[in-house]
């Protein structure tokens, strides 16, 4: 498992140990996109919106002169693609209600803290004939990766 599956089984599993807000987020998210989290460039032809969109934006290492530390602050951004932009901005609100500040465990990963970054909505065209609104959440994910 990597932090990826981490954030995905965070986002469509039961959460545990987590604020009501949290949960609440969750819950709502959930019910708008079913299990729809899909990794960027991976989204099945017409599939139907609402869903969200995962990707890694970058992954800086940090290097000390003994290897690679174990502690890890990549940027990645969630998108939730809607047909309006109320709705799209709706999905992203819950997502980032359940990622701002969370510090804690996600499956095997200590998590020390995620900060959102950035956040910005706009239209996308999918097909010829479908545009989405999609609201961006960028965020930084800092974390120990004891694998």
């Amino acid at each position: 498992m990597d932090i990826e599956d981490a954030i995905v089984t965070y986002m469509l599993d039961t959460a545990t140990g987590i604020s009501d807000e949290r949960l609440q987020a969750l819950i709502s998210l959930r019910a708008l996109i079913g299990r729809k989290f899909y990794a960027a460039g991976k989204v099945p032809p017409g599939t139907p919106m609402p869903y969200l969109v995962r990707m890694e934006v970058s992954n800086v290492l940090i290097h000390t002169l003994s290897g690679q530390n174990t502690f890890e602050s990549p940027k990645r951004q969630i998108s939730a693609y809607a047909a309006t932009e109320n709705e799209s901005k709706t999905i992203a609100g819950y997502a980032e209600t359940a990622l701002k500040d969370f510090s804690g465990t996600m499956s095997c990963f200590e998590v020390q803290w995620i900060q959102i970054i950035n956040r910005f909505t706009m239209p996308e065209t999918i097909s010829e004939t479908v545009i989405a609104e999609v609201t961006d959440i960028e965020y930084e994910i800092n974390y120990i990766n004891a694998a």
